[in-house]
């Protein structure tokens, strides 16, 4: 009750809170796109997706930037693997700060199978192209959602271009209840 008395007045629009539980909708699929840059805010965004979909399936495309620790890293793989359905990492070539791409997806994989996670978690290199590849998989119902921190701008452009349209406080209330009456 509480993330929806929220999320009720939560501004949703891109341009005056870009980056921060920014949702669009397509076809029935819900895409959510949010900075959620350490565990707290993958925690949030993973919750909201979850109640958002139903009986629906989560996507997630998890990545961070290269200076949290190795454990950090292992606890957002840990949180993706416990909460979602269907898990990619997406890369940040330009947050690396350091640290060497394979060896961070390494950790963050391992993070996904200590949860119990057994599917491949494949890698893209940015985050366009990761939620390009969740949303080419997304069915009705389902909720993609995009650790984005870098690319907020070409998402957005690509989301318009592909028919996806900013959900309206109204279309989101309608959602929520159509997803509680489907868990419960």
């Amino acid at each position: 009750r509480r993330i929806a008395a929220g999320l009720r007045s939560f501004t949703l629009d891109a341009d005056t809170n870009p980056g921060r539980l920014n949702l669009y909708e397509r076809r029935d699929v819900l895409v959510l796109i949010d900075f959620a840059h350490n565990e707290a805010g993958l925690r949030g965004l993973l919750d909201v997706s979850r109640r958002l979909a139903g009986r629906g399936r989560v996507r997630v495309a998890i990545g961070t930037a290269g200076d949290r620790t190795d454990e950090i890293l292992h606890n957002l793989g840990a949180l993706a693997g416990a909460g979602a359905d269907d898990i990619v990492i997406c890369e940040k070539h330009h947050y690396l700060r350091g640290r060497e791409l394979e060896p961070m997806n390494r950790i963050l994989r391992e993070g996904v199978a200590a949860s119990g996670y057994r599917r491949e978690v494949p890698a893209f290199p940015n985050e366009l192209t990761a939620l390009q590849g969740l949303v080419k998989r997304a069915r009705p119902g389902d909720v993609v959602a995009s650790m984005t921190h870098v690319e907020r701008n070409e998402i957005r452009d690509w989301l318009t271009s592909a028919g996806f349209v900013p959900v309206s406080p109204d279309r989101l209330r309608a959602r929520l209840a159509a997803a509680a009456m489907d868990a419960g």
